[in-house]
């Protein structure tokens, strides 16, 4: 066991309770005997016991833990004002990347505790070498509120789920962008496929909340952004690479009216659309999103931006 650097069960499948108890107790007695592992890899159809992560966190060896993925979020807990998950990341002092998946919103939650006058607990965490962090399905939990109360120097690449322009208590999302604008460079808006899954808007104010990003991926067909403040960005916004789910003419109606804000502006590229192949007729190609994706990269092509699908490819056509 002390040879053993990465515990990877992302792709167990676990389909009920008593599943979920066994391998979690499996977990806690196996986590001691792995005293030098780096990464961990745990599968979202489980959620850690309290002892579990007590037993990951205080054991000998838990600041040679760089990553861990795949962490389900308790909301339950948030009422509480306890979190076991956020007292676990604060022992990981070494953490590099964190991933984190909610079952959804807690804001109900997190609103009746501040209704009732019991603030969740803000105690920064000491994750100076923190650079990445993925926290989807979770509008607000202590986890992220210590988060955002604390010093993350390291910190460059972000995935996120979106709430719009909403504030605390309902989501403390665009707290935590607003607490590390300035050291973020690349961030994702997603929202995980879920049977009522809603989706909402990124900030409006996203520029000139997060000034210094240089990739951005969103996953919405809406580009009603406000531009940046040129006390901010003098020279234009430094985004270079955007990632949008499929080029529609509404998206391109409102993002080509931004575009001037982004003069660094190099790549766009469509995540669901590849390009369709050469054999097809003239007419095959320039209808749908295809026909879309030609205009795109037409237009682009004219401002030296380069239209890209969900291959990275870029037709030769121009």
């Amino acid at each position: 066991g002390r040879w053993v650097q990465t515990l990877d069960i992302s792709e167990l499948d676990i389909d009920c309770t008593s599943e979920a108890w066994a391998t979690d107790t499996l977990l806690n007695t196996l986590f001691p005997l792995i005293p030098f592992l780096s990464r961990l890899h745990l599968s979202r159809c489980m959620q850690l016991s309290r002892r579990s992560m007590a037993t990951l966190s205080l054991r000998d060896g838990a600041q040679n833990l760089r990553c861990i993925t795949g962490v389900r979020h308790n909301d339950a807990s948030v009422s509480s004002g306890d979190d076991a998950l956020a007292e676990m990341v604060s022992h990981l002092t070494a953490l590099e990347e964190l991933e984190v998946v909610g079952y959804g919103s807690d804001a109900d939650a997190i609103s009746d505790t501040a209704a009732d006058g019991q603030n969740p607990p803000l105690q920064a965490l000491d994750l100076s070498r923190l650079q990445s962090v993925t926290i989807t399905r979770i509008s607000t939990s202590i986890l992220l509120l210590r988060l955002t109360a604390s010093v993350l120097p390291s910190l460059r690449y972000v995935v996120i789920t979106p709430y719009g322009e909403n504030v605390p208590p309902f989501s403390s999302v665009n707290a935590f962008l607003t607490a590390h604008c300035k050291t973020i460079r690349s961030i994702a808006f997603h929202t995980p496929q879920s049977w009522s899954v809603t989706r909402f808007l990124p900030p409006r104010d996203l520029f000139q909340m997060l000034p210094n990003i240089t990739e951005l991926s969103i996953e919405t067909n809406s580009f009603a952004f406000e531009p940046p403040s040129s006390s901010t960005c003098p020279n234009g916004h430094p985004l270079r690479r955007l990632w949008i789910t499929r080029p529609t003419t509404t998206l391109r109606d409102e993002f080509f009216q931004f575009l001037p804000n982004l003069p660094n502006l190099c790549e766009v590229r469509a995540r669901d659309v590849r390009w369709a192949n050469k054999a097809m007729s003239h007419r095959a190609r320039e209808a749908g999103f295809q026909g879309e994706m030609t205009a795109w990269r037409r237009l682009l092509a004219a401002r030296q931006i380069r239209m890209l699908d969900a291959d990275g490819f870029m037709d030769s056509e121009v």
